[in-house]
Parts: C-alpha cells; sequence; structure tokens
C-alpha cells in the first residue's frame, strides 16, 4: 500500500528530524473535540465511522482514521473542531464556515467572483490547476463566451464551497519550529465534483449555442476535473493568529471511506512554519563525565579511608 508506506516513512523522518533538534518528539498532552464532528477509523484499506471516538490516529502517521470536523458536506453549519496542545501552546482546528469563505478584506459578506476574500484565493488556485492541465476542456465553454467567473458561479451555486469546508484530519503534530496538519480528501476533484458542474457547464453552452448537440457538449466538458487535486479548506487558530490551510497537491492514501467508495482518497499535507518553541532536552552528562565524577568520587572516599586509619 504505497500512500501508507509514503505516511510511515515521512512519520520516520519527521521523528528523527525532531529528535536531532529537540531530543524527542513533540506530541500533544492530549486532543479534545466540540461541535459537530464525525470520527472515522481505519479498517483495511477503507475508513468507517468508529463508534468508540478514539482519536488516536492523530499521533500515529501510519493510521488513516480520520475526524472530520463539523461535517457539514453539504450546506454551511455549525462548527466542529478539535484542539491539541504541543509545547505549552494550544492549536484549535475547525471547519470553515461562509463568513470565513466569504468575509472581505474590508469586513463585509461577498460571495462575487473578484472579492478579496478566501473563497477567490482558493478558487484562483484551483482555476489555475484547471486552465494549466485542462485547457482544451474550457475550449467549447470559452468559444460559448463563458469566463472563468462564469464558472466561478457554476461553482458556486453548485455549492462547491460547501462541500470544500469539511476537512478530514488525520494527523497533527509538531515537527521541529513547525505545526503539521494531515488531511484526507479526494485524490481525484472529478469524484465528489464532476457530475455537477460539467452538467451545469453542459446547460451554460447548449443555451448559448441551442444548435450544438448536446452529447457532443457532454463528451467536450466530460472530465475536466479528472487528476485535479484540491484539498477541504480547514481553519486553524494558536490564540494568536488563524490560519486558512489547503493544498492543491495529494498523494494517494490508499484507502477510501466505506459510505461511498471514493472519499479519503487523497492525503495532503499542510505546515504553519516557526509556530512551535521547543523544549529543550534535559541535559544528560556525557559517559566520560560520568566516569571522571566516579573516579573523583572514588578519589575522596580512598583519601577519607585512609586519613580515618591514620587517626
Amino acid at each position: 500500500m504505497l500512500g501508507l508506506t509514503k505516511k510511515f516513512l515521512i512519520s520516520t523522518s519527521v521523528v528523527a528530524g525532531m529528535s536531532a533538534v529537540v531530543g524527542a518528539p513533540v506530541m500533544a498532552a492530549g486532543f479534545r473535540t466540540s461541535g459537530n464532528n464525525l470520527i472515522y477509523q481505519q479498517v483495511g484499506n477503507q475508513t468507517i465511522v468508529n463508534g468508540d471516538n478514539s482519536l488516536d490516529f492523530l499521533s500515529d502517521m501510519s493510521d488513516m482514521g480520520n475526524i472530520e470536523v463539523g461535517n457539514v458536506d453539504a450546506e454551511f453549519g455549525p462548527v466542529g473542531s478539535i484542539e491539541g496542545t504541543f509545547s505549552g501552546k494550544t492549536f484549535t482546528a475547525r471547519n470553515a464556515t461562509a463568513a470565513d469563505w466569504f468575509t472581505t478584506t474590508s469586513g463585509v459578506l461577498d460571495n462575487s467572483f473578484g472579492a478579496e476574500n478566501l473563497a477567490n484565493e482558493w478558487w484562483g488556485g484551483l482555476y489555475q490547476e484547471v486552465e494549466t492541465n485542462k485547457s482544451s476542456y474550457l475550449t467549447l465553454f470559452t468559444t460559448a463566451g463563458g469566463t472563468e467567473e462564469d464558472l466561478y458561479n457554476i461553482f458556486l451555486s453548485q455549492g462547491g464551497f460547501e462541500r470544500a469546508s469539511d476537512a478530514n484530519i488525520t494527523y497533527m503534530n509538531a515537527n521541529g519550529k513547525d505545526m503539521e496538519f494531515w488531511t484526507l480528501g479526494h485524490y481525484d476533484m472529478d469524484q465528489k465534483y464532476g457530475d455537477a458542474i460539467e452538467n451545469a457547464m453542459v446547460g451554460y453552452v447548449t443555451q448559448k449555442m441551442p444548435f450544438l448537440n448536446t452529447l457532443a457538449v457532454q463528451n467536450a466538458v466530460d472530465g475536466i476535473l479528472t487528476d485535479i487535486q484540491a484539498s477541504e479548506m480547514l481553519i486553524v487558530d494558536d490564540g494568536s493568529n488563524t490560519y486558512n490551510l489547503y493544498s492543491f497537491l495529494a498523494e494517494e492514501s490508499e484507502v477510501t471511506a466505506a459510505d461511498d467508495g471514493v472519499s479519503h482518497s487523497g492525503l495532503y499535507k499542510h505546515s504553519i512554519t516557526g509556530v512551535i518553541s521547543p523544549e529543550e532536552p534535559k541535559k544528560v552528562p556525557e559517559p566520560s563525565a560520568m566516569l571522571g565524577l566516579m573516579a573523583v568520587g572514588s578519589l575522596l572516599a580512598a583519601s577519607k579511608s585512609n586519613s580515618q586509619k591514620k587517626a
């Protein structure tokens, strides 16, 4: 299982690196959850809803169990979160809400294309992936007059941002001075968003160009999100700052969710750099120093014994 092997090897290198820096891995003192979450455990090559709510997987890089914070796949809903404390610093990770996505830098809610907010930031990265890797799939859409803004509005209308709001955390830990979060999502976006986006694109093109054969239009856009990767949004707060974590690069996890057969197939890494102050390792005297102290102690004992005999 390639994904699990990679994850285990990464774990080994992380532990080795951290030992060199701080003497031991920086593990959390404990994890605490609140709100609306869903916990999965790994069983073979599947993830299954976990009845005992164990969070052991969060400290194990080889275990693809995960916690879906928020569990609001179809709509923006109540916040779900998990927190852990590392070297005395507490991190709270939660799902993204509509306010997270659409609040602009000026503090107003605006879900329109081009607004200065998280939604457009994330969308810009996704669209670049499509434009770079699937430009031919956009040809007919743009020929019909479709623009990036039109495609953004399609994604918005199909609940794309809601679907990208409930990240699944499989591992969280400190690595030296950095905090790492690993999440599970779709390795192939087509599995989650493909049909809805493609059908909306077909509707747009056929409305603009009704003389075209619908099947031909479907064939032209079918697969536009195949092999495109994008993680769900994870919001992390450390008490001083809030971080919006997402990625457009995944490795295969080699597991899928038992309930739908496609979720949890992609493994995404997120890092917050320089936020951990590693605890200094306890200083242990070198073996040579210990031998020296023992020798000094022996000499002092012998000297004391001789003095007592002379007395």
